[in-house]
């Protein structure tokens, strides 16, 4: 059976391993939300790309290779 020291150490590296995951889980929603800013600061240039596209596809004169 353990010892009240052991126990203790035990105890002790359980919460350091919490505060490490505490740590990593605040870093990874971190870069998450920037992610997601950066999405969303890009989208108006994706919507009016794929708008384009469309259009460049009913013009006549294109090649298919282009497109």
């Amino acid at each position: 059976m353990a010892n009240a020291r052991e126990i203790l150490d035990r105890m002790k590296s359980i919460q350091d391993t919490m505060k490490i995951t505490n740590a990593m889980y605040m870093i990874s929603s971190s870069k998450l939300k920037k992610a997601k800013a950066s999405l969303d600061e890009t989208e108006p240039y994706l919507l009016y790309a794929d708008g384009n596209r469309t259009n460049f596809k009913t013009c006549s004169g294109y090649e298919k290779r282009v497109f």
